[in-house]
């Protein structure tokens, strides 16, 4: 189920559809990295990760289609990451 990411409060939810004016939307390749392992303090593996979603630049929202990717680029930002998008011609 797609799920939006508040960049500011970090708040995830799901939705049914695009919320607000699809004006201020953009299909977006997001550059990342996801945490793969962190079974062990000196254990921790990232990997680089490039999903795709849409990005509002005026609210600071990022769509994605699932809840997991979401939770992917939240724990990146939070971790100090910044989040690095492209824009995709539709």
């Amino acid at each position: 189920m797609p799920s939006i990411l508040n960049l500011e409060t970090r708040e995830i939810y799901h939705v049914i559809q695009v919320p607000g004016n699809m004006i201020n939307w953009v299909f977006a390749k997001f550059n990342i990295q996801r945490l793969v392992s962190d079974q062990h303090p000196h254990d921790i593996e990232w990997e680089d990760s490039t999903p795709c979603g849409m990005f509002n630049s005026d609210d600071n929202l990022v769509l994605v289609q699932d809840q997991g990717v979401a939770f992917d680029i939240e724990y990146f930002t939070r971790g100090g990451g910044i989040l690095n998008w492209t824009r995709i011609q539709r």
